[in-house]
């Protein structure tokens, strides 16, 4: 991504092929992370592109820096992110994706340009762990939009996990849990 410097989303699905399949092969956990930023639009709307263009970039630094190297973390598009945590199991995920939340909600980013302030803005985080059936990414991803989808139903800035309810099992229904 020309933006943020991170992987696009092309990129995350490369990587994430490799990643299912050292996971499968050696039954080992893996997880991901779908993270939008909330009301993205208003900071647009309210501030401007560029100050929207700056928040991205914020998002994308504070995600390096929490992050392990290990991790495959990607703007997939717009305001929407991706992470790949590879060896990471739901807990494990829970905990990054909690940490990597409070680190944005807490930083207020500054810039050079206008008199409006600091910029601050929240994530809300949906976690979902790979399963060792899924034939690809996507599946993850879908139960990971979906806790995504609770976060921001449920106020925003906040990280929501996906499971099966346990009456829905053979219907396949989910809900966020968390």
């Amino acid at each position: 991504d020309l933006l943020t410097g991170l992987p696009n989303r092309r990129s995350f699905y490369e990587q994430a092929v490799h990643q299912i399949a050292l996971a499968r092969r050696h039954e080992r956990p893996l997880s991901v992370l779908m993270i939008d930023l909330d009301r993205f639009k208003r900071i647009n709307d309210t501030r401007g592109h560029p100050a929207g263009d700056l928040v991205l970039k914020a998002m994308a630094s504070a995600g390096k820096h929490i992050l392990r190297q290990s991790d495959i973390f990607a703007r997939l598009g717009g305001e929407e992110f991706a992470v790949l945590l590879p060896e990471t199991d739901e807990e494990q995920a829970i905990v990054i994706a909690e940490r990597l939340r409070q680190a944005v909600a807490k930083a207020r980013f500054e810039h050079d340009w206008g008199e409006q302030g600091p910029i601050p803005f929240t994530i809300s985080i949906g976690v979902a762990p790979c399963f060792k059936d899924d034939a690809a990414i996507e599946y993850a991803l879908k139960r990971a939009d979906r806790a995504l989808y609770d976060a921001k139903q449920d106020g925003r800035n906040r990280v929501k996990v996906w499971s099966r309810m346990p009456e829905a099992k053979a219907s396949g229904e989910v809900r966020a849990a968390g």
